[in-house]
């Protein structure tokens, strides 16, 4: 099964879920890490480009499927969500 997940969280992760076409991540960011969060998006779900509320998108590789996200500063909690265009 190919799910779409956080691979990598520049913070506490609180909590993660997947639906069809969606991809939510909380977590708690950790201002000493530097490196934006990675997600891994498969392309049955998301095929094309994406929207993300929440975050700061800083690269969509469709080749390598992962969406890298910067979390805006001074928050004690972000929430991102990921749909595909136009969902």
């Amino acid at each position: 099964m190919d799910r779409a997940y956080p691979r990598a969280v520049a913070g506490t992760p609180v909590a993660w879920s997947t639906g069809p076409r969606r991809l939510e991540v909380t977590f708690h960011p950790d201002p000493a890490v530097t490196a934006p969060t990675e997600i891994y998006l498969p392309s049955d779900e998301f095929p094309g480009d994406v929207d993300v509320t929440g975050a700061t998108v800083v690269r969509w590789d469709r080749v390598s499927r992962l969406l890298t996200v910067q979390a805006p500063g001074g928050t004690e909690t972000v929430s991102v969500t990921v749909v595909p265009e136009g969902d």
